[in-house]
């Protein structure tokens, strides 16, 4: 895993070329806090893939949004996050659902403003450096009621 020093240091000699997750080392570490870290929800009440699976259940098979990801990674900001559904949802006798299917996600962030983490300044100031995009996609199968 790249550290936050390593990171800041492609925006100083990596002339803005973009990185995917799986290049950085963070690709797991983003999927399992997809997956498990209820922490990134603003109503911390179920992780960003048992939110989805709530809206699959009621039809919803694609979103979008944005997480802050500091607590996962300090230099990850506001993660954009979509995601799309491929399969099916059927009714339980007991009122539940089951979702089977996969979850196609795809990750994007920029690497910017590195002197101004908590936006406090409108804008972006990159005086010794170039921003860079950080990308990644994962497909997570899921099988169960819900």
């Amino acid at each position: 895993e790249k550290s936050n020093l390593d990171m800041y240091a492609i925006y100083k000699n990596g002339n803005g070329s973009e990185k995917t997750l799986d290049e950085l080392g963070l690709l797991d570490k983003v999927k399992d806090a997809v997956k498990n870290n209820e922490n990134l929800t603003a109503n911390k009440d179920a992780s960003i893939e048992q939110r989805f699976i709530n809206q699959i259940k009621e039809g919803n098979t694609e979103f979008e949004r944005s997480y802050d990801f500091t607590s996962v990674k300090f230099v990850l900001g506001g993660v954009t996050i979509s995601g799309e559904f491929d399969g099916t949802v059927t009714d339980n006798p007991d009122g539940t659902k089951h979702v089977e299917g996969s979850i196609s996600y795809s990750f994007y962030d920029k690497f910017t403003d590195p002197y101004d983490v908590w936006n406090k300044i409108p804008g972006e100031w990159n005086p010794d450096g170039t921003p860079y995009e950080i990308t990644g996609t994962c497909s997570e199968r899921i099988n169960g009621n819900y």
